[in-house]
């Protein structure tokens, strides 16, 4: 009996070794994998940290630096108005939809001209009658000169007073009161000479005011069509056909495109820095990739007292399809050009603890350099110190680089 339960113990014994060294030896493998898997990430690790990082290099360059001032502005055009009806009636017809080209003085809408028309018929009529009593009264009567030479003098006299005292009235010598008075001596003068025989004859015969009357009735009538007062385009129609409208009455907005402008505004401190028929550079908000050229036409002489700013008035050199009145863009005016200085894009500088630096690349490392800033555009910023003339700068994936990293240049 003890010799079996010896025996069951040494097997016991020999069971639990080599459970033991089962898993001893499976724990030791799996260590063993664990080392083996950190030193394959370890060794990753230092050939990911030691991979050069692709950036884009431009050379510090020396040439011209403009500087520009910017400006918010608005296109508007000249050429721009709201066409009201001169007369009274009913719109019978609208000739030309939204968007329409017209040239100056083509018929955009026709009012009803019956009325006016009747009254055009009364004054011709009243016309003919004061001419038929003209013509009895005075042309079948014949008549000696109108005019002798004395009187002929005399009237020459009269017309170089009257254009002297008009010269003077012109250049601001003398008042509207004298003017005046010169040409009431010039009419009697007329009168007394008989210069105006015709004319006074006309007028006791009723026939001047007859004729007065039969412009004005045409002119009535001619009032039922509404034309395009200058070429451009249909902006807007603010009546129908059937509609009743009276004078003043808005019909018709049109704008020309062609005549467009920009409107800008310089801050008071800026204002002595430009000049009439400088160059500019315009972007509309429209049109962000892409500069118009623009030149400045004139300058307010006075300032918004609240704003502080004024107005500068600027032409597009080479305006597009597109551009329309209304439209926000920057104005940027190049006021002075420094010559021969070190420059670099704008780009390529960066801040760290509140100071500027750049990275030059020299044998394929990125090397930081503090740098003196002196005047920039939005473009370009003059280096006066940290950088010389052809050296690489490092102008795209800056962001990321440490001193002395390595890089690899790229186009």
């Amino acid at each position: 009996m003890k010799k079996l339960l010896k025996v069951a113990i040494f097997v016991g014994f020999l069971a639990g070794l080599g459970v033991g060294g089962y898993y001893g030896w499976k724990a030791w493998g799996a260590k063993k994998e664990r080392s083996e898997e950190k030193a394959e990430k370890k060794e990753e690790t230092q050939k990911v940290e030691e991979a050069p990082v692709p950036v884009k290099v431009v050379k510090a360059v020396r040439g011209d630096l403009p500087l520009r001032l910017t400006f918010s502005g608005q296109a508007d055009c000249w050429e721009k108005a709201t066409v009201k009806a001169e007369t009274s009636g009913k719109v019978l017809r609208i000739l030309k939809p939204v968007g329409s080209w017209v040239k100056k003085g083509e018929l955009l809408a026709v009012l009803d001209d019956k009325e006016k028309r009747l009254a055009l018929e009364k004054a011709k009529a009243a016309h003919l009658k004061a001419l038929a009593d003209y013509i009895t009264t005075f042309r079948l009567i014949k008549t000696g000169p109108l005019i002798t030479e004395k009187d002929r003098k005399r009237l020459e006299q009269a017309k170089k007073k009257y254009e002297e005292v008009l010269a003077k009235y012109r250049a601001g010598a003398c008042s509207r009161e004298e003017l005046r008075k010169a040409e009431e001596e010039l009419q009697i003068t007329m009168i007394e000479t008989g210069a105006l025989q015709e004319q006074v004859r006309k007028a006791t015969k009723g026939l001047t005011d007859a004729e007065i009357s039969l412009r004005q009735a045409e002119l009535e009538v001619e009032k039922t069509r509404i034309r395009a007062p200058f070429s451009g385009i249909i902006a807007d129609i603010k009546v129908s056909p059937g509609q009743e409208v009276s004078a003043g009455t808005e019909v018709f907005r049109i704008v020309n495109p062609r005549s467009l402008y920009v409107r800008a505004f310089a801050l008071e401190g800026e204002v002595g820095k430009i000049r009439k028929g400088m160059t500019a550079r315009i972007k509309f908000l429209a049109f962000p990739d892409r500069f118009f050229r623009g030149r400045i036409n004139a300058i307010s002489p006075e300032l918004d007292p609240e704003k502080k700013t004024a107005t500068v008035f600027l032409s597009v050199l080479d305006p597009a399809k597109g551009l329309r009145p209304g439209m926000s863009c920057d104005v940027q005016v190049e006021y002075k050009v420094l010559k021969n200085v070190v420059k670099v894009p704008r780009k390529a500088v960066l801040v760290r603890s509140g100071r500027p630096l750049v990275f030059v690349v020299k044998d394929n490392v990125a090397l930081w350099r503090y740098i003196k800033m002196g005047a920039q555009n939005e473009e370009e910023v003059e280096v006066k110190e940290g950088v010389e003339e052809g050296d690489l700068v490092v102008v795209e994936g800056q962001l990321t680089l440490a001193h002395q990293s390595r890089v690899k240049i790229v186009q």
